[in-house]
């Protein structure tokens, strides 16, 4: 596998609802694991991609040759993509990501035929499934984030509190009433 392939793969890998609306349905049951532990893998895959993928950037004179833009491309979105994962602004500390990445993951799989309807039913349920589990990992990431009354409010609605949500579905939110 390429160097530039093996940067495919892990795009797709971890951002599988991106996955999803390019055409690749390799994980179109699954959300992205931003929890802690997942987003530190991440960096750490990212990180050792850069890597790899600076050896691949040499200057060409050739300017048929896509494969060093390509590559150089690709370190400048990992780069982005890193220093994203690693403030508190983007995955680690804003619901609204959560809740965007959730939505649409749905309307990816919802709004073309790709796959027969139960196959596409049977990647919702996961997804939703995973949803569950996401709404707990925001919880986790945001208990060590300093957190604004307005964002408070945000995230209590996410975190179904505010909404008469079934007691199993606000039980997420439980650590979030004891750091107020």
């Amino acid at each position: 596998m390429t160097t530039l392939a093996g940067f495919l793969d892990s795009y797709y890998r971890l951002r599988p609802v991106n996955a999803t609306f390019t055409g690749v349905h390799d994980y179109d049951d699954r959300l992205p694991d931003w929890s802690p532990d997942g987003l530190g893998a991440a960096i750490d895959e990212m990180r050792h991609l850069r890597a790899s993928l600076q050896d691949d950037r040499a200057a060409s004179l050739d300017l048929r040759e896509t494969g060093p833009r390509d590559a150089a491309l690709a370190v400048s979105f990992l780069d982005v993509q890193i220093a994203e994962l690693d403030s508190l602004h983007f995955q680690r500390g804003n619901p609204s990501l959560a809740i965007g990445e959730a939505a649409f993951s749905i309307v990816a799989l919802i709004t073309r035929p790709f796959a027969p309807a139960t196959e596409r039913v049977r990647s919702l349920a996961g997804r939703l499934d995973a949803s569950t589990a996401e709404r707990q990992s925001l919880e986790q990431r945001l208990a060590s984030t300093p957190v604004d009354g307005q964002m408070r409010s945000l995230i209590r609605v996410h975190l179904g509190k505010d909404r008469g949500m079934p007691e199993r579905d606000r039980a997420a939110g439980t650590n979030l009433d004891a750091a107020e």
